[in-house]
């Protein structure tokens, strides 16, 4: 079925709760059809109802909606399926205000049971805030709770410089017990990263061979299929396999 969402009623002053029907069934005309659904289930493993609307469509969903009064939108925590809660995730990522974020940020975190849920939040940080973004991320590293430390991983993408590089690499290598397959990738991701931006420090790590076993091994597999790292660089990384 093909909408033009841009002749549907997502710019508002202010969302209430008999909105949410009419925007769930929205959501639920744009689906893709059975196949991509279970790919998208088999894909995400999230216990959400999974309705595959495509990215697109999803990205011009959360441009209109923020148009508006996209924070009343946030508060009716719309979680009928995945993609209401991914919406939902995106606009939380668009909110200025660090302590507004931070509050919707938490209470969202708390329903999210899959990876996409985590890796779609697109921060811009401002430098005003960047301490407290960071120690948010540590807070969330911390958590007893798998997509908590993910999350917490994801942000410090966004702090791959000088300034924070050491902070990161020590952060990588806390998680040596680590047994979450969704937070080892995440490291091993961020790990990636920081060779790619910070090679030498990060390198100096690989070397010592401390890392999580998976982490270690995942970071340079990763590091071999980029082709932003140097063809003598993944031989020499190969050179740190654990076995």
């Amino acid at each position: 079925m093909n909408v033009d969402l841009t002749k549907t009623d997502l710019v508002k002053s202010n969302w209430r709760e008999s909105d949410k029907e009419k925007f769930v069934n929205l959501i639920k005309s744009l689906g893709k059809g059975e196949k991509s659904v279970k790919f998208e289930k088999t894909i995400l493993k999230t216990n959400y109802e999974c309705v595959a609307v495509s990215a697109k469509d999803v990205d011009k969903i959360v441009n209109l909606i923020h148009k508006g009064n996209f924070l009343s939108f946030i508060d009716l925590w719309i979680r009928d399926n995945y993609t209401c809660l991914l919406i939902t995730g995106k606009l939380i990522a668009k909110i200025k205000d660090f302590n507004i974020f931070k509050d919707r940020l938490m209470k969202y975190i708390s329903y999210v049971d899959s990876w996409g849920c985590c890796d779609c939040l697109k921060l811009s940080i401002n430098k005003n805030d960047e301490e407290k973004f960071f120690e948010l991320s540590n807070e969330l590293i911390l958590s007893q709770y798998p997509f908590y430390r993910r999350l917490g991983l994801i942000i410090l993408f966004k702090f791959i410089n000088e300034k924070y590089i050491d902070k990161i690499l020590k952060i990588c290598s806390s998680l040596i017990n680590e047994n979450n397959y969704y937070v080892n990738m995440a490291n091993a991701w961020l790990l990636t990263e920081c060779f790619i931006k910070q090679r030498d420090k990060t390198l100096n790590l690989i070397k010592t061979k401390t890392l999580n076993k998976f982490v270690q091994n995942k970071t340079i597999s990763k590091c071999n299929d980029s082709f932003r790292v140097a063809v003598e660089d993944k031989k020499l990384l190969k050179s740190y396999f654990l076995d």
